[in-house]
């Protein structure tokens, strides 16, 4: 993939490392007793309800739980309840999006006549993920840098095979991670569709509508990709390269637009009818209604004051180290607010857990030196990740398991920008470009061993 046809090995080495770890840290978490004995298997068990012709689990709730006075207090529900699924006239729903288990779970249900199991769900999720990334970024690295040395692409497939969220989400496969792992896989493949209409510009639209297709899709297993959903194919399709017969016209602009929308429109449509057969109202996703450690029924979700917090504890929130194996202590904890919540759940910021996430800083320095049309692909990249982050912010709960969300763009801008760096202090040969490469090892290095023990299997 060089100039100087360097070898593939190291690359190839660096993908087989991640895989294996995402093996292990997946397959010895799934199938721990600890993991085994609590009941947040609810994927499967939609599976088996959609198959069976019902919305609702199979799952009847407790009698003793139906008969509490109030079925949603925590101090009451907590003998007879299964933690966090949703009661409503006395049935159990999943609040979570039904992508993951319309599109995964209940065809392999279908096929093999076994469930799917949650771990396995993950471990695949996030595999196709991490290989859809790396396929991303040795075609940047190809077009924007091919003498690079293959030993600093493998820095980059480390980076993003650690660095994205993937392994946290492999270490507890509950029904939260399913739903972020199903997401994150799908922004990567809009992501590559994306670059194809962008950047390639080989059959732009029918990339573009991939892609599309892929964030519609993503909001069907969390809503609030929405927005990303919304803006990003618009702006992506005013980056689009013109026809040969010139600029299109404003109508056929508008049709190309309804077209890239229509996904999303489905999507939202089969949503709104999925909650109102549930919930009686297309504007109820569950989450109201959940039965956990807290009443949620008149809770806020989303609050501006949150911002502050949760930019603080995304980037900046310290991990907390001991002297013993596996050298850290991560607790979840919650703070009242009123009539909310806030809970802040085995959290650590980026900087401090993912410092490869800090050459996002020197973009402004690069970007009139990077060609426009990957400019485009690099500013809308941004836009699914910094749309999604801006979400979060506000949100009422701040945790390891939303990095997913907003990492996958960002972490991939991230390192074409450490390729980008590394090609202008190759112009140089001095002591700067071999204190970059120092640097940016230590980086690497530092994000796949913290990775490691912060998601170290069975602790």
């Amino acid at each position: 993939m060089t100039a100087h046809r360097h070898s593939f090995l190291p690359v190839l080495a660096a993908v087989f490392a991640v895989l294996i770890a995402y093996l292990w840290i997946g397959t010895r978490s799934g199938t721990a007793p600890l993991y085994a004995m609590l009941d947040y298997h609810y994927y499967p068990l939609l599976a088996d309800g959609f198959l069976a012709g019902q919305l609702s689990l199979p799952v009847e709730p407790k009698p003793e739980l139906l008969q509490l006075p109030d079925p949603y207090d925590p101090d009451q529900n907590q003998p007879y309840r299964m933690h966090d699924l949703s009661l409503y006239h006395g049935k159990y729903y999943l609040f979570s999006g039904p992508a993951p288990a319309l599109l995964a779970f209940v065809p392999w249900k279908a096929l093999t006549g076994q469930p799917l199991p949650q771990y396995l769900a993950v471990l695949l999720f996030c595999s196709v993920h991490f290989l859809t990334l790396t396929v991303l970024l040795c075609l940047i690295i190809a077009r924007v840098a091919p003498a690079t040395p293959s030993w600093f692409v493998a820095l980059g497939v480390l980076a993003l095979g650690f660095g994205t969220g993937n392994p946290h989400l492999l270490r507890w496969p509950s029904v939260y991670q399913v739903a972020s792992a199903f997401n994150a896989c799908l922004v990567a493949l809009a992501l590559l569709g994306l670059y194809f209409a962008l950047v390639s510009r080989r059959y732009p639209l029918f990339f573009l509508f991939l892609a599309v297709l892929c964030l519609a899709l993503s909001v069907g297993s969390r809503l609030h990709f929405a927005l990303v959903a919304l803006v990003v194919p618009l702006v992506a399709l005013l980056g689009c390269p013109e026809s040969r017969n010139g600029p299109p016209s404003i109508l056929r602009r508008l049709r190309h637009a309804a077209l890239l929308l229509l996904p999303l429109g489905v999507v939202l449509i089969g949503l709104a009818l999925y909650n109102q057969a549930r919930f009686d109202t297309p504007f109820e996703t569950g989450v109201r209604y959940q039965l956990g450690g807290f009443n949620l029924l008149h809770a806020h979700f989303w609050q501006v004051q949150n911002a502050f917090a949760n930019f603080t504890y995304y980037l900046f929130q310290k991990i907390p180290f001991t002297t013993e194996f596996p050298y850290h202590e991560i607790r979840t904890r919650f703070f009242l607010r009123g009539t909310s919540f806030y809970q802040q759940e085995c959290l650590y910021g980026l900087i401090t857990g993912m410092p490869v996430c800090v050459s996002l800083l020197s973009l402004p320095a690069f970007w009139t030196r990077i060609e426009r049309p990957l400019r485009r692909f690099l500013g809308v990249t941004l836009l699914a990740g910094g749309l999604n982050f801006a979400f979060l912010l506000g949100f009422t709960s701040a945790t390891v398991r939303y990095f997913s969300d907003f990492l996958t763009p960002l972490l991939l801008v991230a390192a074409t920008l450490l390729v980008i760096a590394d090609l202008q202090f190759a112009k140089d040969r001095s002591w700067m470009r071999v204190a970059f490469r120092t640097v940016v090892i230590a980086a690497v290095l530092y994000t796949v061993a913290i990775q490691i023990l912060l998601n170290f299997p069975s602790h």
